[in-house]
């Protein structure tokens, strides 16, 4: 499904959901921009994440999906990004909350392309900091089941029951850690995505978006930092339990 957003009399941002392969090709003939399918969104190297030719960045971040599935594990799912000084296309996979949000803001007032690209890349990381406030409030819970001062007597009395709930930590431990690395995954690219758009968008990226891209690159790095810590902290749960 294509969907076209005007912005002060003017397109500013195309968003592909589910993009078939004609659809895809159609849109690159009718906006002239090279916009990659799903396959080339997945590639997981860096240097096919980021790239700029032509006046155009092509970028590919692996998100997390709001919500879960039922198993009970996180979904994720590639974004991509094609934008110039003057048009963005998103190509998505899923439905984003975000861009219901986005897309309310962007009816409000006059927004460019790459201002509209920088909401949501803003967007993502806000909804990775609560990600990781979630695993941090959940890593809590588990270090006080296994560190409570019961845990000992327990393990004199039932043994077995112990080792059930040992087993079932192990397993959240391991959900837990599969997430956080979900969330690393993403600050890895916007980390990176940042400082490359201010090179090589220099010379007409606006001085309102430049400033802001240094402060998201300020809030990736905070964010990569407590994961690091995160990750940590359930390395030593794992060893403790």
């Amino acid at each position: 499904m294509l969907t076209e957003h005007q912005s002060g009399g003017r397109l500013v941002w195309v968003d592909l959901l589910n993009p078939t392969p004609a659809e895809i090709a159609r849109a690159c003939g009718d906006y002239q921009l090279d916009i990659p399918p799903r396959e080339q969104l997945e590639e997981i190297e860096l240097s096919s994440r980021l790239q700029y030719e032509d006046g155009a960045f092509t970028i590919s971040v692996t998100v997390t999906l709001h919500g879960k599935n039922g198993n009970g594990g996180d979904v994720t799912s590639p974004l991509g990004f094609v934008f110039t000084k003057d048009l963005l296309v998103t190509i998505r996979f899923a439905q984003l909350q975000t861009f219901e949000a986005i897309t309310k803001r962007v009816e409000r007032h006059p927004r460019s392309a790459p201002d509209i690209f920088l909401v949501i890349i803003e967007a993502l990381v806000d909804f990775g900091a609560d990600r990781l406030e979630e695993l941090r409030a959940e890593a809590l819970k588990i270090s006080q089941r296994i560190f409570h001062k019961e845990m000992q007597q327990m393990q004199k009395r039932n043994v077995s029951q112990v080792n059930r709930m040992l087993r079932d930590i192990l397993v959240e431990i391991g959900d837990m850690s599969e997430r956080v690395s979900h969330i690393r995954d993403t600050l890895l690219v916007l980390q990176r995505a940042a400082p490359f758009i201010m090179e090589h968008g220099d010379s007409w990226l606006e001085p309102e978006i430049k400033a802001r891209l240094k402060v998201t690159m300020g809030d990736v790095q905070s964010l990569n930092d407590y994961q690091i810590h995160l990750t940590d902290k359930l390395q030593f749960l794992l060893d403790a339990d």
